[in-house]
């Protein structure tokens, strides 16, 4: 089976079986799923860390008509103004049992596989996100330049690969035994969408 066509059925299909189980913010335990289901067809996939910067279409067309980026004061100025809006994740400092970054999965070496970015979701703000794969070059994968992604709506995903591995550590990414009967789903189901 094509790996392409595996994987955008694990988009599909992952995350509302995810979310039956875990919350929003996720993104280990997604990644983990992600990754045993892609290992099962044999698909070539590893997790990386990142931190994302997304902004919502007015605000981005501050920056592009030549607004500075505002600090926090600016930006609810801004809001009010135009319902401009930003969210970050993977920021932040560690607290016990809970890792400051954002986890996404690697696939063979040029897609970039995010399975829980709806935890940005901020429909009053016209920010509203599916499970994607974005195509990413060297440059990006050796921390050099980040990976810029505009959608639909307007808004803007300005993604950064991080160093930390500190997710190695967490309980959702150690427990394997606890997501295995959502990736034995999420197989059955790419499965009967192949016919296989």
């Amino acid at each position: 089976m094509d790996y392409k066509k595996i994987l955008h059925q694990l988009l599909l299909y992952g995350r509302p079986e995810i979310l039956k189980e875990y919350r929003a913010d996720s993104c280990i335990a997604s990644t983990a799923i992600g990754l045993d289901v892609l290992t099962y067809f044999g698909v070539l996939a590893e997790p990386i860390p990142v931190k994302l910067s997304i902004f919502n279409a007015p605000y981005v067309k501050r920056i592009e008509t030549g607004s500075k980026f505002p600090n926090r004061k600016m930006l609810i100025q801004w809001g009010k103004e135009d319902g401009s809006y930003s969210v970050g994740i993977g920021y932040g400092s560690h607290e016990y049992n809970k890792w400051a970054g954002h986890l996404v999965l690697l696939v063979e070496n040029k897609w970039l596989a995010d399975l829980s970015i709806d935890q940005a979701n901020r429909p009053l703000y016209n920010m509203v996100f599916d499970p994607y794969a974005a195509e990413v070059d060297a440059d990006f994968l050796d921390g050099k330049k980040p990976r810029i992604i505009k959608d639909a709506n307007g808004c803007v995903i300005r993604i950064e690969l991080i160093k930390d591995r500190g997710f190695l550590t967490a309980p959702d990414w150690s427990f394997g035994n606890r997501r295995k009967h959502l990736v034995e789903k999420i197989i059955q189901k790419i499965k009967e969408g192949n016919n296989v």
